[in-house]
């Protein structure tokens, strides 16, 4: 039998686990919310670049990013991110290069400047706010990430970016 002490702080411990609020984790997002989700890096992300063609794709991360796999999101999300007369194609369909390392990433087909826009399928659930990990990327030297915060006003889905990490 164990001592008396640690029968009850292995029982308080379990009452303060129990209590401590948590965020919970979702797999998927409707297309509205993950095109919202999308539109606020591309709107909010501050790099300044003027962008010709807007490449974007969901990470399914793992572990560490060499072990990152990537995906095309929904032809309904990536249409109504370009709704707006961008010009934005799945990842899978924007072939890009950069002729330096800390140079710009060029679109091949239209020789202007691409960003890519990534999304993590790892969605947490805090209270009445979804947080998902976005970034952009658009060179060796321009790029960052942040949580990307998205909850409902009035009935009606909101999304703030911020920036946290900056190349």
């Amino acid at each position: 039998m164990a001592p008396r002490f640690v029968q009850i702080s292995l029982g308080f411990a379990a009452i303060v686990t129990a209590c401590a609020p948590r965020p919970h984790v979702i797999t998927g997002l409707p297309d509205s919310v993950t095109a919202l989700a999308f539109n606020a890096v591309l709107t909010q992300n501050g790099s300044g670049v003027k962008v010709s063609v807007y490449c974007v794709r969901i990470v399914e991360h793992l572990a560490t990013p060499a072990h990152w796999k990537y995906r095309d999101p929904s032809t309904v999300v990536t249409r109504q991110i370009g709704g707006s007369g961008r010009d934005v194609r799945p990842f899978s369909g924007c072939p890009t290069r950069q002729q330096t390392v800390i140079g710009p990433l060029i679109d091949t087909s239209s020789g202007g400047q691409a960003m890519v826009l990534t999304l993590q399928d790892s969605i947490h659930w805090a209270h009445d706010t979804l947080i998902v990990w976005g970034g952009y990327s658009c060179g060796g030297l321009c790029g960052g990430g942040g949580p990307i915060r998205l909850w409902r006003r009035s009935g009606a889905w909101q999304a703030l970016f911020r920036t946290e990490v900056v190349s």
